[in-house]
This record gives C-alpha cells, sequence and structure tokens, in this order.
C-alpha cells in the first residue's frame, strides 16, 4: 500500500494547518493528530474539525524529505498562515524542492 502525504485545515474560530504522512489506510487515518500546538490550539479557541486540503502521494515528493521539505516550504511560502506541526524537519532538510513548492502554491490559490 503506498502512503500519501497530506494537508490538513482545522477548523475552529480560526484556522490553522496540519501537513502529516499516513501510516496507515488514508481513508481511515485522517483523525485528529494529537501534539502540544493543536493541544494548545484547542485551548485557546475551542474544539477543531479537521478538511483535507490535499492528499500528495509520496511518490512525487522528495523519496527521504518528503515531509520535511513541504513543512520547510508551507513555512517560508506561507507564513502568513498558521501551521500545527510541533515535528522539526529533519536537520538535512534545511530547504525545500520544487515539487513541494508547486503544492504549497496549489494550496494558497485554493484559499
Amino acid at each position: 500500500m503506498s502512503h500519501y502525504y497530506y494537508i490538513k485545515r482545522a477548523i475552529s474560530q480560526r484556522t490553522a494547518f496540519y501537513i502529516g504522512k499516513t501510516r496507515k489506510h488514508p481513508r481511515t487515518q485522517r483523525g485528529n493528530p494529537m501534539n502540544k500546538a493543536i493541544a494548545e490550539w484547542i485551548d485557546l479557541y475551542g474544539s477543531i474539525t479537521w478538511q483535507v486540503m490535499q492528499m500528495i502521494p509520496e511518490s512525487k515528493l522528495h523519496p527521504e524529505f518528503g515531509e520535511s521539505f513541504l513543512i520547510n516550504c508551507f513555512v517560508k511560502q506561507a507564513s502568513h498562515l498558521k501551521l500545527l506541526n510541533v515535528i522539526k524537519p529533519h536537520y538535512l532538510a534545511m530547504n525545500y524542492d520544487t515539487a513541494s513548492e508547486r503544492i504549497v502554491k496549489q494550496l494558497i490559490k485554493k484559499l
């Protein structure tokens, strides 16, 4: 089974985003990922509902740094949007690639 990366929008009183990689079947592994940033966001703005904005096949991104490149690109290209990821990208993945840049630009156009 192939894995997917996803960009989800957290909808509460304010909007934020979360980038992840499915570890199980993508149709069943779309639950609320719990981390410190998400817990703090819920404390500030109330409960969250999630909307999957994009599902990206693993093959479309860098084989080693896919999620890290996607996070780096989001932080630089969409700095005006709140990202709820707390995991620091891999230290060797200090930049991002054109595939990640294309995906983030598509997301921004959707908004």
